[in-house]
């Protein structure tokens, strides 16, 4: 029965963090907690309908859409977005705190975030301020060091600091980009740079993976520089030996739709195929002109049907998650932006490939 397919799933889950539940009915505290499970009044049957009614809600927000895809038939994904970036307003009006842009997409139905915290007070805030709200991080972007190179020593300490203020906000994807290299003292070859990141995110892995969270390696692109240093994780196959050097599950692709287009530019969707089952995440944006703009979805050049076919096509049920970065939304319009664009999340992930 597909209900069954769907507490297999959720004990397979439950298993993989070491925590077998005796029964259902532990199943389900350990899933949702004692205390949801209470307030809710949950009532655990032998009946499939009674399990599927009580099962429905919960393992849709918690399992990414995994019961909408049995239950219901076709794919489903949740959307979710950068609060942090919404801090910004208009360049002659004052930012908004981080609290207030997280309630501005929360206002505009957003539920799930890509979210992180550069500072111990931020971990807090952050925590505290959602710790009412029905929401989850899905991802948190790591720092990362390709434009400000910063000694690769205190930038590997900052790492680690983020990764340990992701876990207390409850983040469950770190996001990195995979193209560290020690250009002053090394020869740059594929062969070597994968091998100088894998050692170099080794210890993150390890703290991931001990705490819970997966590590999603983001595709880059090459770009004109003076420098003209090559990239690592630019090319798909790269990214793809860099993720598998590591022999694990947990470790995956965050796929950056814009980086693609600027990377790939027509054979963009070809490299997100090739990347195929390793993608845990997404980082969702548009462009043209080959720049990489961050824009919204359809007011670049990328084929958004194609896109998300092929998304379906490699078996993807995580987040869309919507990644915005140069605009400055006026803040009598921001609200009315945000919900245009979880509609647009919504159009995507359900009704472009019809």
């Amino acid at each position: 029965k597909p209900i069954d397919k769907i507490i297999f799933l959720v004990y397979n889950k439950a298993r993989k963090q070491n925590k077998p539940p005796a029964d259902m009915a532990q199943l389900v505290e350990h899933i949702l907690g004692k205390d949801e499970v209470t307030s809710s009044n949950l009532v655990i049957s032998s009946s499939a309908p009674a399990i599927a009614g009580a099962f429905s809600f919960y393992i849709h927000n918690l399992f990414e859409g995994i019961a909408h895809h049995f239950i219901f038939g076709g794919l489903h994904m949740n959307i979710s977005i950068n609060p942090t970036h919404f801090k910004k307003a208009a360049v002659w009006e004052t930012e908004r705190t981080l609290t207030a842009a997280i309630d501005l997409v929360y206002d505009a139905g957003f539920r799930h975030f890509d979210l992180e915290a550069e500072t111990l007070e931020d971990a807090e805030t952050i925590a505290a301020h959602i710790k009412d709200k029905n929401v989850r991080i899905i991802q948190s972007h790591m720092p990362f060091n390709r434009y400000k190179r910063i000694p690769t020593e205190v930038f590997r300490k900052n790492l680690m600091d983020c990764a340990t203020y992701a876990k207390m906000i409850g983040a469950e994807i770190l996001v990195v980009h995979g193209d560290e290299f020690d250009y002053l003292n090394q020869i740059y070859t594929a062969k070597e740079a994968l091998a100088y990141n894998h050692r170099f995110f080794y210890d993150l892995v390890a703290y991931a993976e001990k705490n819970g969270m997966r590590v999603a390696f983001e595709n880059t692109f090459q770009e004109s520089t003076k420098l003209n240093r090559p990239h690592y994780c630019a090319f798909v196959e790269d990214l793809c030996a860099l993720v598998d050097s590591y022999g694990t599950k947990n470790v995956g692709i965050c796929w950056d739709s814009g980086h693609a287009k600027v990377q790939y530019y027509e054979r963009d969707i070809d490299a997100l195929r090739l990347a195929g089952s390793r993608v845990i995440c997404t980082h969702i944006h548009d462009n043209y002109f080959s720049q990489d703009m961050h824009a919204f979805p359809f007011l670049g050049e990328i084929h958004w049907k194609d896109f998300m076919q092929t998304l379906k096509d490699i078996g993807y049920t995580g987040d869309l998650s919507l990644e915005f970065v140069y605009d400055r939304l006026p803040k009598a319009l921001a609200p009315d932006y945000l919900k245009l664009l979880y509609r647009t999340g919504e159009y995507l992930a359900n009704e472009v490939t019809k």
